[in-house]
């Protein structure tokens, strides 16, 4: 427990100086032009060369030896977006030091969050107070609201969910911002889980971008649903290499493409890439994908509902 205390307070001294650093490099974008980044941050736990020492039954297990929040902040920091789609964002667990992910890293970048769990649990093996885990957005721009739907699951599966964050963008007004993490073990739980979002999206009367760790390739034939309606960033602007982000490894290329930038209607790709740096390689198992992306104004949108 002393530990545990003494993590979080050298945890919240780094915060608040690393704010005051970021708040004065946030630029904001203006017509629309936006950067958004989607990133699988592990619980903030990289792939550093430690092993974590076996918790004996019945104990609170000590923070991950490679738990590093601030390198994650470093990450996105590097690259200055303007929306950011975080999976795997624990709220309080042990194995995180006890922190609030996502808001200390809403405080570190000086943006704004919406965060949707998609596990809760009350105090047990994993914590010694209640925690949550799930999804999060940060973003430069007002939130106007912030929705958790959880996703169709089987039996005994991992709780998924999908994320609604809506912002408003000057000289183009409220957009989506879609967040996702589709199940990992079996290809038919995922195709419920894209047949679900689309289902979703039809209610969505804004311009709308969906990101998110799918944990399917783009030919696995799981997102069929989704690719027949919005745009893959990748495929539209990326720069010609095979987009891979799973597993990072500092050692060897990923060899997945399981992170992806989608465009609904009135949302136009410029860019994609693939954050590769060497913080990045070392600060989660994924390697987080940015996009530059242009939002037409909601009036110029057919089908969205100009907010009044």
């Amino acid at each position: 427990m002393r530990f545990r205390a003494f993590v979080a307070t050298v945890v919240a001294l780094t915060f608040a100086l690393l704010a005051a650093n970021l708040a004065m490099t946030q630029t904001p974008v203006v017509a629309g032009g936006v950067r958004v980044m989607t990133y699988n941050i592990h619980h903030a736990s990289g792939i550093d060369d430690c092993a974590d020492e076996e918790t004996p039954e019945g104990e609170i297990p000590e923070p991950d030896c490679a738990l590093d929040l601030e390198r994650i902040a470093q990450v996105i920091e590097s690259q200055s977006p303007d929306i950011v789609a975080l999976q795997e964002v624990d709220r309080f667990w042990a194995r995180s030091g006890g922190v609030d992910q996502p808001e200390a890293l809403a405080e570190m970048l000086g943006m704004n969050v919406c965060y949707g769990a998609n596990l809760s649990h009350e105090a047990d093996d994993h914590a010694d107070e209640p925690h949550e885990y799930g999804v999060a957005v940060l973003t430069i721009f007002d939130i106007s609201s912030c929705e958790n739907t959880l996703l169709p699951i089987v039996e005994g599966e991992e709780q998924r969910g999908l994320l609604d964050a809506r912002i408003t963008i000057d000289g183009v007004g409220e957009v989506a911002v879609l967040n996702t993490h589709f199940d990992h073990k079996e290809s038919s739980t995922r195709q419920m889980q894209a047949e679900a979002v689309v289902d979703y999206l039809g209610n969505v009367d804004v311009p709308a971008v969906l990101m998110g760790d799918l944990n399917a390739g783009p030919d696995d034939g799981d997102l069929d649903v989704i690719q027949a309606q919005m745009t893959d960033a990748w495929e539209a602007a990326g720069d010609g290499t095979d987009g891979f982000t799973y597993p990072a490894d500092p050692e060897s290329s990923p060899e997945n493409r399981i992170d992806y930038i989608f465009a609904g209607p009135g949302v136009t790709v410029q860019t994609a890439a693939v954050v590769d740096s060497d913080l990045a390689v070392m600060a989660s198992d994924h390697l987080p994908v940015v996009a530059d992306v242009q939002f037409q104004p909601v009036e110029d949108v057919p089908g969205a509902t100009p907010v009044t």
